[in-house]
């Protein structure tokens, strides 16, 4: 592969490195910012995480629906009975937000 600086800089400060914690990758500037693709990246890596994470507690009946509407008010309008489609289960609800 012939990546390009920016690229590899990319990957370098996607994975965290300190300045001189590896001297070989000193060149991309490990002290800076990374590249907007980079910040990204990073940004819709949270946001993936964040979801699954959530995702696998309300699976293993750890989290309620009500308990994640009170901790983040945008789910509150997924938390109410649907009105367009009844009789959906509260799984059917948390799977598919877009119906309810």
């Amino acid at each position: 592969m012939n990546l390009t600086f920016e690229v590899r800089e990319g990957i370098a400060k996607h994975s965290r490195i300190q300045a001189g914690e590896i001297p070989a990758l000193d060149e991309y500037l490990p002290g800076l910012r990374p590249p907007l693709e980079a910040q990204l990246i990073d940004l819709a890596d949270e946001v993936a995480y964040n979801a699954a994470d959530l995702d696998d507690a309300y699976e293993a009946g750890l989290l309620r629906i009500d308990e994640i509407a009170a901790a983040a008010p945008f789910m509150r309008r997924f938390s109410n009975p649907s009105t367009r489609i009844p009789g959906l289960t509260e799984r059917e609800r948390f799977r598919n937000p877009c119906v309810t």
